[in-house]
């Protein structure tokens, strides 16, 4: 189910694997965080939309249950993986630790440490912030009638959007130094990238209305992705010509196309999603998870131990074998602590007393 997004979701890790190996001055790391944020919106829309009409305390404790066990093994062996990087130098303190374990790190500005241990689960501090509003924005979104048509739903969604580029105004133009306040807020903080899940959210529940009613044909759903793909090469060619002069031009041009392509791929009818639902692509996506948590810290150790991967200048070879690496690291990882936890996740799922389990598991 989905096939064709869960691809997608390693070409999206594969852009963050390229931005830290030494390539990190063309925002493809950036890049492709945006798209996990608006993915993991439609993903959660898509698993829990119909959910949430009213809020039972043991059903959204179970929602919270199965979406940590998701994320919370792969981040703690990770964490544990990066202290003997971390005691080879200066161990950032107690404080930062608990932060860290409790995945509280990006939720207030505390300079170059956000990025302690493992630097990029700054990211799924971001994301418990998603999960923790989820239930809640359901919940209002079904009150209000958000969600009562598609035309509501596209409506909430553009509204989400302009919100999280308001915010961002007030920084044009602006060279800001990082690990600063504004920085932190501007990039790090989960505020402005909720409104960024909530606009893959809100793409998500149209989705949700508009595809029994969607017919095709194989010719025609081609032709919406490969008017997809251009989307993102175009939004992406104007985030460097014009946007990158934006604070935050990122989402402004990218957002949109994201969630056009998220819809069309969701579908899969196009010779596109059929070359995506391949089998090896099909695993790599479920991989990406762990190659996005695992491939930082090969790097680092590399770079520690053996030899210099990230420099840019250095060879690709080196780079190449660094991330084919980190590849192979990242599907044992999955086979020997996502599946289990995925086990432990379906246990979660059965035991809902109502019966009414999630249409599919999102591993982002």
């Amino acid at each position: 189910m989905l096939n064709p997004l869960t691809s997608l979701r390693f070409f999206a890790a594969l852009l963050v694997v390229i931005a830290h190996i030494g390539y990190g001055t063309y925002h493809l790391g950036g890049t492709g965080v945006a798209f996990f944020f608006v993915l993991s919106g439609f993903i959660l829309a898509y698993n829990y939309g119909g959910l949430y009409e009213n809020l039972e305390v043991s059903s959204v404790i179970r929602m919270y249950g199965l979406r940590l066990s998701r994320i919370y093994p792969m981040h703690l062996v990770t964490l544990m993986a990066s202290i003997p990087l971390i005691l080879s130098t200066q161990f950032p303190g107690i404080q930062t630790l608990l932060a860290n374990i409790t995945l509280t790190q990006s939720w207030y500005p505390h300079g170059i440490e956000i990025f302690a241990f493992n630097g990029v689960s700054w990211t799924l501090s971001v994301e418990l912030a998603f999960y923790l509003l989820l239930p809640f924005a359901l919940y209002v979104s079904h009150k209000s009638g958000l969600t009562r048509t598609p035309f509501r739903c596209v409506t909430a969604a553009l509204g989400c959007l302009c919100i999280a580029v308001t915010m961002k105004l007030p920084f044009e133009g602006w060279k800001l130094q990082q690990f600063t306040r504004a920085w932190w807020f501007l990039y790090i903080s989960p505020l402005p990238h909720v409104f960024i899940f909530l606009t893959g959210l809100f793409t998500g529940l149209w989705y949700n209305q508009v595809k029994p009613r969607v017919q095709t044909s194989v010719k025609a759903a081609t032709a919406f992705e490969v008017a997809a793909i251009s989307a993102m090469v175009m939004g992406f060619l104007l985030m460097h010509f014009w946007a990158i002069k934006f604070q935050g031009g990122l989402e402004i041009c990218l957002i949109p196309a994201f969630a056009f392509a998220i819809s069309v791929f969701a579908v899969g009818r196009g010779k596109i999603s059929s070359i995506l639902s391949h089998p090896l692509l099909v695993l790599l996506g479920e991989i990406s998870f762990s190659l996005y948590m695992v491939h930082q810290l090969v790097f680092f150790y590399l770079d520690k131990y053996v030899t210099q991967v990230t420099d840019p200048s250095g060879p690709l070879t080196i780079k190449f074998g660094a991330t084919l690496g980190a590849v192979l690291l990242a599907f044992a990882t999955f086979r020997l602590i996502e599946e289990p936890s995925r086990v432990v996740a379906k246990r979660l799922v059965s035991a809902r007393k109502d019966g009414r389990a999630p249409r599919a598991v999102s591993r982002i």
